[in-house]
């Protein structure tokens, strides 16, 4: 029962108030749910009491009659006033789902008056206590909670960690005192027949006096319900953990701290750099740009007060206003990669480490990136001995890195996920297409030198190419960062380089001939790319292979931090790209960059249909409507929500996870803005999209955990292992590198029917799934955690089908 929305429930009125009569109505509504909340909170209170002073007689085989005597007409009535906040909601007085309030309620009133008070046995047992005692010590604190709320904007501390941490405890026990309520209830409707399907030994003496069942139909109904506890239990606990988590947040936010690192800035829009506004600030100037005539769009984004969880309605926005014209496409583009180029400022390092963040010197970031100096003054060069792969390989859950899938092998599996949809059929075909022109590896490679912002970034196709013989520019954390943390990634690039057919450059800032050894090596390597990112572009703009216009260059951004820094990462690294691509000839260039899966993409006609068609398609398919029915009445409709949606003769899909944030949102969009200017400039730009990945990055926050533990359970995901993912889009690179009949080629963009530089993104797609499952990612979080928690995606229905066979099993000994 969260505060009232005051206005909202006078809006629902329809009566035209003056400011005088709508203050005196939010008061008395004010005042009204003070009572309630007092009253209810009372009532609670009185019921503790009597469970505490009857504590003593637990032991005693009379204790829970003589309770319930003194009890029941105190919780009866209580528990009903509950009913009041199931109309609350309906009426709009509060912000409770309705639903969810419904069900909550209607499950306390059933356990009331349809088995704690007309059954004996209930009323006899000790699981009385257990489930009153868990209510009360849960409510008490609750309504005090609301109470306190309308009358200051923080409740005491101590209720409201009470209001939100006592659950951990009082839901389990109170949960078992339900079900255990409702199972010592069976006697008095089901005959001792029903013990059949119990497990053998279970107590069963209260059952003695169960001579006949006189209503079957109310059994049956406790039996379903018992089921559904099962279920429901650890449903209620999740999401209550989630909203605790979203109370602590809001209550105890984290103190902003003025941006105090060197390099890259936020924008000053703020005091203290505020990344949020920040990114409102871009995606308004896109927003305006694409669409000047529909400035609403730009004003909403630009008021919005919670842009934490409120942003993805305005990146969608944004993409509606893009795919209105190619013109719009563009003029998003332009304006937003401008906005965060022109407006992110520079603090310069300086060369005295002991000044004061204060002393030392800020200029724009674009003003910073036109320096032509640099402190790399070495490069190293590791050329390997081993022998580049005659064929292309991919490794595939048991048939991992050292017994890889060849062949027919990768062209079955590629076949077998582009029929169940986890692929894009020209995905598949582009998987096929590289296993089938060997040529295009080893030697073929030989020209051809892949600048790798982020070379150890566990998603980037450094191992791959290694293995097929290519020439590798790497770009990544200094290597004198290895005393703060884990051995350097320059080691491990260094001993991958000298055991493969492959060559590695990398920078150093000092020069090669003065490293002796490795450690010397390690310690002059890598950059930080957040401080030096205009070091790095001097150093490629004049490395010899860079500057050889017969040389084939690829360039990518392989990058990723989490929160902010992934915006700054994104930042430097697309103006490092700009430069490169700026400054070669275009037919000779290639920008490359690893699309996520969890964005808003243009999709085909094809993979829009197949999302309609998989409604309702889930692994195992027996009860699907019940199974979706069901989730989306116990979520009030956020579950399971449809994923595509039309503009036009556009399709597009909804992959994008609101948890994720509107930094990482920003930080890929950045990306798709600037592969859609290069591609429009005549630069070739694979920008494909990668599928879910089970990385340490990802796995390592725990709700992501669960949730892909239980994702493939919807048809048609899969999420695949680094390995295989490595493997795949270094093939899809490949393909747009050197099949005449890439999408990637501007040259292809008829044949192709690019109208809009947005449509790039719908060919070569490796999506895991997210295109064509019926539902949008965002909808799918928590019944795919559930659903881990349920025995995961291959004994989720089992387990379902299993409780529904003991039910059968239960109704056939009854009737």
């Amino acid at each position: 029962q969260p505060y009232p929305n005051n206005n909202r429930a006078c809006a629902n009125l329809s009566l035209p108030l003056s400011t005088e009569l709508l203050h005196l109505v939010n008061m008395l509504q004010k005042l009204y749910f003070v009572l309630f909340n007092l009253v209810s909170a009372a009532g609670w209170a009185w019921c503790w009491f009597i469970i505490v002073s009857h504590l003593h007689e637990f032991s005693d085989p009379n204790g829970p009659k003589n309770l319930w005597k003194e009890l029941g007409v105190v919780l009866t009535n209580t528990q009903s006033l509950a009913l009041l906040e199931v109309l609350h909601s309906l009426l709009g007085l509060t912000k409770s789902p309705f639903m969810q309030t419904a069900l909550q309620v209607a499950s306390r009133i059933g356990l009331v008056y349809g088995i704690t008070l007309p059954s004996e046995q209930a009323q006899a047992h000790w699981s009385l206590y257990l489930m009153a005692l868990s209510w009360a010590t849960t409510e008490v604190p609750r309504y005090l909670f609301y109470a306190f709320k309308q009358i200051m904007n923080k409740p005491p501390a101590i209720l409201f960690h009470m209001r939100y941490s006592l659950f951990y405890i009082l839901y389990p026990t109170g949960i078992s005192g339900e079900v255990l309520q409702m199972f010592f209830s069976l006697p008095l409707a089901f005959r001792t027949s029903w013990l059949a399907v119990l497990p053998t030994g279970f107590p069963n003496t209260c059952m003695a006096d169960c001579d006949n069942c006189q209503n079957n139909a109310g059994c049956l109904a406790t039996v379903a319900v018992l089921y559904i506890y099962a279920v429901g239990g650890p449903v209620m606990v999740f999401l209550m953990h989630l909203t605790r988590k979203g109370a602590y947040k809001k209550r105890f936010p984290r103190k902003k701290k003025t941006d105090r690192s060197d390099g890259i800035l936020f924008p000053a829009i703020t005091e203290d750099r505020s990344t949020s506004e920040a990114g409102k600030a871009a995606l308004c100037a896109a927003i305006t740009a694409g669409s000047p005539i529909v400035p609403k769009a730009a004003a909403k984004a630009r008021s919005e007060r919670n842009w934490r969880f409120g942003y993805k309605k305005h990146f969608k926005a944004m993409v509606e206003a893009s795919i209105a014209s190619p013109e719009a496409a563009l003029a998003v583009s332009e304006a937003g990669a401008d906005f965060l180029h022109s407006t992110f400022e520079f603090r310069r390092p300086g060369n005295d480490k002991k000044k004061s963040f204060e002393e030392k010197t800020i200029v724009s970031f674009k003003d910073e990136m036109k320096r032509k100096d640099t402190c790399f003054v070495g490069t190293m060069r590791v050329e390997g001995e081993g022998k580049a792969a005659e064929e292309f390989m991919v490794p595939y859950k048991s048939r991992g890195v050292e017994n890889p899938l060849k062949g027919d092998e990768v062209k079955k599996l590629a076949d077998r996920w582009a029929k169940y949809g986890t692929i894009e059929p020209d995905a598949a075909a582009s998987l096929k297409a590289v296993v089938d022109h060997p040529e295009w590896l080893g030697k073929g490679l030989k020209d051809h030198y892949f600048v790798l912002i982020g070379a150890g970034s566990a998603m980037g196709p450094f191992l791959k190419l290694m293995e097929l013989g290519a020439n590798v520019i790497a770009l990544d954390i200094p290597g004198a960062w290895e005393k703060k943390g884990p051995p350097s990634v320059w080691r491990r690039l260094m001993e991958v380089a000298r055991k493969s057919a492959g060559k590695i450059i990398f920078p150093l800032n000092k020069k090669a001939k003065d490293c002796k050894n490795d450690d010397d090596i390690v310690k002059a390597a890598g950059a930080n790319l957040m401080t030096q990112p205009a070091d790095l572009k001097n150093w490629l703009l004049n490395l010899p292979e860079i500057k050889n216009k017969k040389n084939h260059v690829v360039i990518g951004n392989y990058t990723y931090l989490d929160g902010a820094l992934h915006v700054k990462l994104s930042v430097c690294a697309d103006a490092i790209m700009k430069a490169v691509y700026e400054s070669r000839p275009k037919n000779k260039t290639t920008l490359c960059f690893l699309c996520t899966p969890t964005d808003m993409h243009v999709i085909t006609k094809e993979a829009s249909e197949a999302a309609e068609s998989n409604l309702n398609a889930f692994l195992f398919r027996p009860f699907n409507k019940i199974i979706e029915t069901g989730m989306r009445v116990l979520s009030s409709g956020k579950w399971l929500k449809d994923n595509v949606w039309r503009i036009g003769d556009n399709y597009l899909v909804d992959g994008m996870v609101v948890n994720q944030g509107p930094n990482y949102a920003l930080a890929k969009r950045l990306q798709h803005w600037r592969a859609m200017l290069a591609f429009e400039e005549g630069v070739t730009v694979s920008s494909n999209i990668a599928p879910s990945t089970a990385t340490v990055s990802v796995v390592k926050a725990t709700t992501f955990r669960w949730a892909y533990g239980g994702l493939p359970y919807f048809v048609p995901y899969e999420v695949f292992e680094q390995e295989t993912t490595n493997a795949v889009m270094t093939a899809a690179l490949l393909f747009d590198i050197f099949s005449p009949d890439s999408a990637a080629k501007p040259a292809n963009r008829g044949k192709k029917s690019i109208n809009n530089t947005l449509e790039l993104f719908k060919y070569n797609s490796f999506h895991g799934g997210v295109w064509r499952c019926g539902y949008s990612m965002d909808t799918l979080g928590v019944p795919s955690v559930l659903i881990y928690f349920l025995g995961g995606p291959n004994l989720f229905v089992p387990l379902v089908v299993a409780l529904s066979g003991a039910l059968s099993a239960a109704i056939y000994n009854a009737l």
